[in-house]
C-alpha cells in the first residue's frame, strides 16, 4: 500500500565504478588484508606492493598507461596523474550525474565497461581494482598479463589518506598524494570549526532517503558525510546497520529534521516534492519546516575524496547562518 502512495524516481546511491547501474557500497571489512607498499617511496623502479589480496607484487617501471576499476579510484587517480596517462576510464566515469571528473575524464579517448576484452583492449600497463570489482574480471586480467592490483578501497573520509598515499606510491606520485592529502586535511578542519562546537541537541536529526525508502545506516559512506557536516543520522542511531529498506511509519518515528534526497533528474519527478505533500508525514519536522533537499548522488555516494565536497556542501544546508558567506571550490 505505501509503495502506491510514493511515485518512484530515479535515485541511484552506487558503489562507485562498479555497472552501469551501481549499487550502495558495502562496508570495508575491517579483517581485511590491507594493500600497502613494500618498496620504500624513495626506492627507484622496480618497486613491489601487497595487495588487499595479500599478493606481492612487483610493479617493473612507473605505468603510463593505468586503468581503475571504480570510479572512485578514477577521482584520485585523475588527480593523481591526469587524463595524460589513462589508457582508458569506465563508462560511468564521463557520466556527470554519478562522476565528479566527468569532463575531465572525457579528455580520455577510450572509453571501457567491465568487460576483460574492452580493458585488455586498451593496453593498461596497470590495472587498479578494488575488493569490491568482479572476481572473474580481475582473473581474466591477470590471465592476460596484465599487472593489476586490488587496493583497500575505503569507503569512509577517514579513510582518504591510506587510499592516497597508496595509489601513488603506485604511480610514482607521492609528492602530488600528500598535496591532496593535505588539501583533504585543510577542508575538514575548517568544516570541523564550525560545526565541531555545535551541541547534540542544536544539531539537525538527518535521514537520507531513496524513492524505495531505503536508508543509510552505520557504516555507511553517507553516514560519514552527515556526521562530518555537522548532522545526527537517525537511521544510525536506530541502530540500523549498512543500508535498510525502512518503511514511512518508521520515518515518522525518527522524527527527523531534515530529509536528503538525490536530485531529480532531467524528466523524472522530483521525490523531495512527493514527501512534502505525503499526507502521512505531515508531522515530521522535516516536512512541517520544508527542510527536504536534494544532494547530487555524485557527491553523496563516491568513495573518493570528492565526498569530502559532499559533506561541505551538506554543512551549508544543515548551517545555513553558518555558511552563508562561505563557498567552497570543487577539487581541481
Amino acid at each position: 500500500m505505501l509503495k502506491r502512495l510514493l511515485v518512484p524516481v530515479l535515485l541511484l546511491l552506487l558503489l562507485s565504478g562498479c555497472a552501469a547501474q551501481p549499487a550502495p557500497a558495502p562496508a570495508a571489512q575491517s579483517d581485511a588484508p590491507k594493500a600497502q607498499a613494500v618498496t620504500p617511496a624513495a626506492q627507484s623502479w622496480p618497486r613491489q606492493v601487497k595487495d588487499a589480496e595479500g599478493q606481492l607484487i612487483e610493479i617493473k617501471e612507473k605505468p603510463v598507461r593505468i586503468h581503475t576499476l571504480s570510479v572512485g579510484y578514477d577521482e584520485i587517480t585523475m588527480r593523481l596523474v591526469g587524463p595524460e596517462r589513462f589508457a582508458a576510464v569506465g563508462s560511468v566515469t564521463v557520466n556527470p550525474l554519478y562522476s565528479n571528473i566527468a569532463e575531465q575524464a572525457n579528455q580520455v579517448a577510450r572509453k571501457v565497461g567491465r568487460k576483460s576484452e574492452d580493458v585488455i583492449a586498451a593496453r593498461p600497463d596497470l590495472v587498479v581494482a578494488s575488493p569490491f570489482a568482479n572476481k572473474d574480471l580481475v582473473s581474466q586480467l591477470k590471465e592476460a598479463g596484465i599487472t593489476v592490483v586490488v587496493s583497500n578501497l575505503q569507503d569512509s573520509i577517514e579513510g582518504h589518506a591510506a587510499n592516497i598515499r597508496f595509489l601513488a606510491h603506485l604511480y610514482g606520485d607521492e609528492e602530488k598524494g600528500e598535496a591532496l592529502i593535505k588539501e583533504i586535511a585543510e577542508r575538514l578542519s575548517r568544516l570541523e570549526a564550525v560545526v565541531g562546537p555545535k551541541p547534540a541537541a542544536q544539531r539537525p536529526r538527518v535521514i537520507s532517503l531513496s524513492d524505495k525508502l531505503n536508508t543509510p545506516g552505520q557504516n555507511t559512506t553517507l553516514g560519514g558525510i552527515i556526521a562530518r557536516a555537522g548532522g545526527i543520522n537517525v537511521s544510525a542511531e536506530a541502530g540500523l546497520q549498512g543500508w535498510q529498506q525502512i518503511t514511512l511509519e518508521k520515518v515518522v518515528e525518527l522524527k527527523p529534521d531534515v530529509i536528503l534526497v538525490a536530485n531529480a533528474q532531467p524528466g523524472q519527478k522530483d521525490f523531495g516534492v512527493e514527501l512534502l505533500g505525503h499526507p502521512s508525514l505531515q508531522n515530521v519536522p522535516a516536512i512541517q519546516n520544508k527542510r527536504v533537499y536534494g544532494m547530487p548522488t555524485r557527491l553523496t555516494s563516491t568513495l573518493s575524496h570528492w565526498n569530502v565536497r559532499g559533506a561541505e556542501e551538506l554543512a551549508k544546508l544543515l548551517w545555513p547562518e553558518d555558511f552563508k558567506d562561505v563557498s567552497f571550490a570543487d577539487f581541481k
